[in-house]
C-alpha cells in the first residue's frame, strides 16, 4: 500500500474535518448531516438544523432536481491519454477532442460504464468500509444502530465501488480502440 494514499484517504473521514475545526468552535457547534438518512440538504437544514418552519415547507414544496449532476472527466482523460499517444492532432483542442471522443463512443453505442475501469482494490475498499463504519458509529450511533444505517451504509459503498471509486483505465481505452480513434482524427 502507498502510505501517502491512505494517510490522504483519512483525512477525507468527517472525524477528520471536526478535529480540524474542534480548536476555532466548540465540538457541541459543528452539526453533523448524515446523507444517508435524506439527500435533500436544503430540506434538512431548514426543517432539522434551522427549525425554521415557513422555509422548510417552501424547501419541501419546491423540490428541484439535483441540477449539480458533475461533469464527466471519463472522455476528457481519454482525450489526454490520446493526445499523449500522439493520437490527437496538436492543432485540436483538447474541449474540440474531448467532444470528438464523445461522439465517437455515443457513436458507437459504448457508455462510460461500458469502459474498462481502473479501481481500488478490495483490501483498500475492505478498509475504507471499516473506517467508514467505525467513523459511523462514533458520530451517528443511533442512525447506524438503526435497522437501515450499517445496510444502507454498505449499499452505497457497493454502489460507489464500481463508480466513484474508480477512474477509466486510459491504457486500455487506447490499446482497445486506439487506431479507431486515430482514424476519426483523421477525417
Amino acid at each position: 500500500h502507498d502510505t501517502n494514499q491512505f494517510k490522504n484517504l483519512l483525512r477525507l473521514y468527517t472525524d477528520s474535518y471536526v478535529d480540524n475545526w474542534s480548536h476555532i468552535v466548540d465540538r457541541k457547534d459543528i452539526v453533523i448531516y448524515n446523507l444517508h438518512e435524506d439527500g435533500n440538504v436544503l430540506k434538512t437544514f431548514y426543517c432539522n438544523i434551522l427549525k425554521a418552519e415557513h422555509a422548510c415547507k417552501k424547501a419541501i414544496e419546491t423540490l428541484h432536481p439535483n441540477t449539480n449532476v458533475g461533469f464527466s472527466t471519463v472522455f476528457d482523460a481519454i482525450a489526454v491519454a490520446a493526445h499523449q499517444e500522439g493520437i490527437v492532432p496538436d492543432t485540436f483542442g483538447r474541449k474540440k477532442a474531448t467532444l470528438l471522443i464523445t461522439d465517437f463512443f455515443k457513436d458507437s453505442f459504448i457508455t462510460e460504464s461500458d469502459l474498462p475501469k481502473d479501481c481500488f482494490e478490495d483490501e483498500d475498499m475492505a478498509y475504507i468500509m471499516e473506517k467508514s463504519k467505525a467513523v459511523e458509529s462514533e458520530l451517528l450511533p443511533a442512525y447506524f444502530a438503526s435497522e437501515d444505517g450499517e445496510a444502507t451504509m454498505q449499499a452505497e459503498l457497493d454502489e460507489l465501488m464500481e463508480s466513484k471509486y474508480c477512474v477509466v483505465d486510459t491504457g486500455k481505452v487506447m490499446a482497445e480502440y486506439g487506431v479507431l480513434l486515430l482514424a476519426e482524427f483523421a477525417k
